[in-house]
């Protein structure tokens, strides 16, 4: 998928993996609230890339960019583990699905929701910024009310 945005500077670059994020979340609410007696769970943000089910990974958003010819370029990739119970679990188990032979979210339902959410993210983002997605965003971030402390290297 080939997506052309107008940024204007490079400040608004690390705001794109939080618009990726925040469409694969989304996606996921929008479809898992579809099934019917699906157990309900939070598909939280772990920043600043990570895509988590309570204490258990099932993806990851990854954006990489470079500047070329007065213009950023940027790549955009998205792993979810929507049917592969290993190693951790995965959102149809998350759901409640016991038959992995009959899972309600498909690779391909979930695919086409992230792409459309995406997209109204994305027209937003380039019209408005980060901002009108930001409450959405937190309310999504597994970080919300947690302490958390960064280290680098050995200063915290």
């Amino acid at each position: 998928v080939i997506q052309h945005l107008v940024i204007s500077t490079g400040q608004q670059l690390p705001f794109l993996q939080y618009v990726v994020a925040l469409s694969v979340v989304q996606a996921v609410q929008l479809l898992c609230a579809r099934v019917p007696q699906a157990k309900s769970f939070d598909l939280k943000v772990k920043w600043p890339n990570d895509l988590y089910v309570g204490e258990l990974k099932v993806g990851g958003v990854l954006c990489n960019s470079s500047y070329r010819d007065g213009q950023f370029l940027v790549a955009m990739g998205v792993g979810l583990n929507v049917s592969n119970r290993e190693p951790t679990t995965c959102i149809n188990a998350a759901l409640g699905c016991t038959d992995p032979t009959d899972d309600p979210v498909t690779s391909e339902a979930l695919l086409a929701e992230i792409l459309n959410r995406l997209d109204a993210n994305l027209a937003t983002f380039t019209r408005e910024g980060f901002l009108p997605m930001k409450a959405s965003y937190l309310a999504n971030w597994l970080h919300s009310g947690q302490r958390v402390m960064l280290e680098e290297g050995d200063q915290t």
